[in-house]
């Protein structure tokens, strides 16, 4: 008998379905979701501007930075590619009025988008290659968060920044044109720098704020690690030390990594993602939206 191949790592997976997409490949409805979700995130991040967080935050990386070239969306200033992405996803992500998939929850175009960007923006890349890596990452960072199942969530992380990071390495991986061996390289190195803590619930600071840019930031390195031949693990997700198992932590039963490549390429889980009539966590807007119906049946003041 013919021994059985192991199945291929997820990472493996992902990473083939990245090196062979084209913008070609995407369906109307798939464009029409990129253009729709571009938008508001453009907008969100447009309305982000005026607040005390991003002008600390652009203060803050301006004192830092020499030069740069990449544009702020909104704020009249430039910045090296990766600090320009870290104050985007400020701004897209600062107002809790992101895109979102409940299921992680994870809010993928704060970081996707920012990601897609100022990389495009970098290495000189059409409009079309840029939506589909932005639409690449956002697949990624919302099947992660699926997988997750809200277990990272409740071992006191933040979804959108673990999920955000793999995603950002993956869309930024797919903009660098790697081959799916540095794809599976470029995950590697992101779950090593993925973390977002969630003790910003406990005392309102503005941590979480800064985890959707972080995520743009840290998967272009791991890219261009990856393209330049550093070596990243290659069972990110499911192995024994692997994301799952130290974001998940006790609550690691409830993970269903199968979502991560379940119809890879044939379903696109990206088109559940939903855009926020209300600027705060999508598990309260059926309580505003039952609030105003209140409000007009009784007439209420």
């Amino acid at each position: 008998s013919t021994p059985t191949q192991p199945a291929p790592s997820f990472s493996r997976t992902i990473a083939e379905f990245a090196e062979n997409l084209h913008y070609g490949d995407l369906s109307p409805r798939l464009r029409e979701f990129a253009r729709y979700h571009i938008l508001d995130v453009v907008g969100t991040s447009l309305a982000a501007t005026r607040f005390d967080f991003a002008l600390r935050a652009l203060s803050g990386l301006t004192a830092l930075a020499d030069g740069g070239s990449n544009v702020v969306l909104g704020m009249g200033a430039k910045l090296p590619l990766k600090d320009a992405v870290l104050m985007n996803g400020i701004l897209a992500h600062g107002l809790d009025y992101d895109d979102t998939h409940p299921g992680g929850p994870v809010h993928p175009s704060s970081s996707a988008f920012p990601c897609a960007l100022g990389l495009a923006e970098f290495l000189g890349r059409s409009g079309r290659e840029m939506v589909a890596a932005y639409l690449v990452a956002v697949e990624v960072a919302t099947r992660f968060g699926i997988a997750a199942n809200g277990t990272i969530h409740k071992s006191g992380f933040h979804t959108t920044g673990i999920a955000g990071h793999v995603g950002c390495a993956v869309g930024a991986g797919h903009l660098l044109r790697l081959n799916a061996e540095q794809l599976v390289y470029a995950q590697g190195l992101a779950g090593s720098t993925a973390s977002a803590i969630a003790e910003h619930r406990a005392d309102g600071a503005w941590n979480k704020r800064m985890h959707s840019g972080w995520a743009g930031a840290g998967g272009i390195t791991a890219a261009s690690l990856a393209r330049s031949g550093f070596v990243g693990t290659r069972k990110v997700y499911e192995g024994d030390d692997g994301l799952f198992r130290s974001h998940a932590g006790a609550h690691i039963a409830a993970v269903m990594p199968e979502a991560l490549t379940a119809g890879l390429g044939d379903t696109w889980r990206t088109e559940e993602v939903g855009v926020k009539p209300y600027p705060v966590c999508h598990i309260l807007h059926a309580c505003i939206d039952s609030v105003l119906v209140l409000k007009r049946k009784h007439r209420l003041r």
